[in-house]
Parts: C-alpha cells; structure tokens; sequence
C-alpha cells in the first residue's frame, strides 16, 4: 500500500505501514484533567446539584495495573471498554482488568506516547501517537502512518468525517486519511499554523482546527476559513466541541473556555465557576449540557 503526501508544492510517497484513574460513581476521570466520560447509563450519571465530595472516588494507578501514572486520552467503546493512553503503553480496561499494550506485547508501540484515541465507524480504534498512527481491530495492530517518514509529527487529536474520511491533528500539520490516500495540509494550504492542538466536526460538517498559538479555524466547501470573529481570550487550543445548538466551545491553555455562538464569544473562566482556566477537555452529556 502506499501513502501519497500533497502539501504546497511537495510532494512524495512512502510506504503506508499526572495521576492515574479514578473512577467516582462509576463515571471515569482523567488523573490531570478530572473529565467525566459521560456515556454512562443514566442511572449512574453524575447528578449536578451534588457536591464532588460527595460521591465515592476510586483511584487506579500503577498498584493496579497501570504502567504509568499519566493519563494522556481515554475513550470508551462500543464494546464497553475503556482504553487509556499513558507515557508508557496503551491500557485497556474490561471493568475488571487492566490490559496493557507496550513494547513488549507489542512492538508498534515499542516507543512514543499515545495522545489520541478514537473508534471508527467501522468499530476500528485510532491510536495517534508521537511517534505513528495505528489502528487496532479484532486482536490486531496495523500501522497506518509512520510520523517519522511522513513529517507530521505528534497526533494530538483524531476525528472522523460522516463519509469515512479521518482528520488528524499533527504537531506538524493537519493530516486528512481517505482510503489509501494521504494529505498533510499547512500553511501553504491556508492553516494560520501548521501545530494543530484539537478537532471538532460540526452537524454542517465543516471541520473546525485548533491550533497551538494561532487560534482556530474552519475547513468549509474545501477552503479554510479564519475565524472572522473577536479574539479568543487565548490562542492556545487545547480542545474542541461543536454543540447541537450550533455553538463552539473551546478550551484554552490558561485563558478558560471560550463559547462562539452567532459569530461572538462569550467567556467562562473561574470568575463564573471553573475550577482552573486551564481546559483540556470538553464533552456532552447525555442531556446535551457541557
């Protein structure tokens, strides 16, 4: 198989190849970004009007099972297991049992962090890493991108389109998968900078870009977009969400989390109640809140 790279003028072909878990009411965290997964049923959901305290927290950590202690992405399948990233292997919990995958189960994970993980359509799971993207389905690893050949850099966000096409956001560029075919898009393409930090796929389908120190913008009818929109109250991006009221939440590094709706912003800080202005994650809930 083999991976084609357009990006400006270049072109070539390469072969396509803080704190543990815890767990509170059966919802689970992250150790350094204390983010729900919310695709619980609701009966176990989180209750708002209660105070964290008041739930029972249960810490997973290297004692029990973890390689690392550094929770670097989590995703929950269809499955109904949760796989975790670490500095030091990928982990996969049924519930009971901790599964780790690293370079000694496991040799395309042999050296790198994963910082992203998404399930496909097709019940695939992305794992996008510093050093290679890999796919795992039915028992089976396969490489689909060497980082290192391609030039993209680390992975730090993966999502997939409606028609099966799969955005990745590269340290080094932003990385569009369709088929056998692979583009890396940069400045010469219109980015406003070629370190992309997040994605969000919104109900129109446009693909809105993060971005690590130039703010954010939009991939729409094949032309990127700047925000066209007052200043974001910083441009680091951290995270992604496009709501089903049409609204963008974004997460910034120290400056909270920002909402664009009808082409303005509006602020959420630790003035209005976050906890710190530092937002690495931003999810739904169940009953559509943030």
């Amino acid at each position: 198989m083999r991976w084609t790279r357009e990006s400006g003028d270049h072109r070539g072909e390469w072969p396509c190849a803080a704190g543990g878990v815890r767990r509170i009411a059966r919802a689970l965290f992250l150790g350094f970004a204390v983010a729900a997964l919310l695709e619980t049923s609701p009966a176990t959901a989180l209750d708002p009007e209660r105070a964290l305290s008041q739930y029972q927290v249960d810490v997973w950590q290297t004692e029990h099972g973890l390689p690392q202690n550094t929770v670097t992405s989590i995703v929950r399948t269809r499955d109904g297991n949760l796989w975790f990233g670490t500095y030091e292997g990928l982990v996969r919990f049924d519930g009971a049992t901790f599964t780790v995958f690293d370079g000694k189960t496991t040799p395309l994970l042999a050296k790198g962090t994963t910082f992203a993980l998404m399930e496909d359509r097709k019940g695939g799971l992305w794992i996008g890493r510093s050093e290679n993207v890999v796919r795992y389905e039915g028992g089976v690893f396969e490489q689909l991108i060497d980082s290192r050949a391609t030039g993209q850099g680390t992975s730090w966000s993966i999502c997939e389109a409606a028609d099966g096409t799969v955005w990745i956001a590269g340290s080094k560029g932003l990385v569009r998968v369709a088929g056998e075919t692979m583009r890396i898009y940069g400045r010469a393409d219109g980015l406003p900078s070629e370190q992309i930090s997040a994605l969000a796929l919104d109900a129109t389908g446009s693909l809105w870009i993060g971005t690590w120190g130039n703010g954010i913008c939009v991939l729409r009818d094949g032309k990127f977009l700047p925000l066209g929109a007052p200043p974001l109250s910083n441009d680091s991006i951290w995270s992604l969400l496009a709501d089903a009221e049409g609204s963008l939440w974004v997460g910034t590094w120290v400056g909270g989390l920002d909402r664009l709706r009808d082409r303005r912003f509006a602020v959420f800080g630790v003035p209005e109640g976050l906890s710190n202005d530092n937002v690495r994650a931003v999810l739904h809930g169940r009953d559509g809140s943030v």
